[in-house]
């Protein structure tokens, strides 16, 4: 796991006014907020994808970021479903490769925000 990951992770578990834990595997890590909506994070060797649920935040992001959105009927990661079930296949989600803890900062900003 990168440095950031390891940033996002300790933010996510010290501010559980903004995130509970749900439940975690060996790398996907699933948060409720207190409206909630669920997001996910995993690390990857140079990212940290997120998987959050649709919203007007997404309308923020900057266009640079890798954002996939996938359809009630698209596959995606089968962790999600312990780890964020709000996520899994049958749900819309979202899925954003971030590069850094800034980024990670940035989207909480956002996501927490439609709150």
């Amino acid at each position: 796991m990168t440095e950031f990951f390891q940033q996002a992770l300790h933010w996510l578990n010290t501010h559980p006014s903004v995130a509970k834990p749900i439940h975690h595997t060996t790398r996907t890590f699933g948060f409720a907020l207190p409206d909630g909506r669920q997001l996910a994070i995993k690390p990857l060797k140079t990212q940290i994808t997120v998987f959050a649920e649709p919203g007007t935040w997404e309308e923020k992001l900057p266009i640079e970021w890798k954002v996939v959105r996938y359809a009630r009927q698209e596959s995606r990661s089968h962790h999600l479903k312990n780890c964020a079930p709000r996520l899994e296949e049958g749900s819309s989600a979202v899925s954003l490769a971030l590069t850094s803890y800034a980024d990670f900062e940035r989207f909480m900003r956002f996501y927490a925000a439609e709150a």
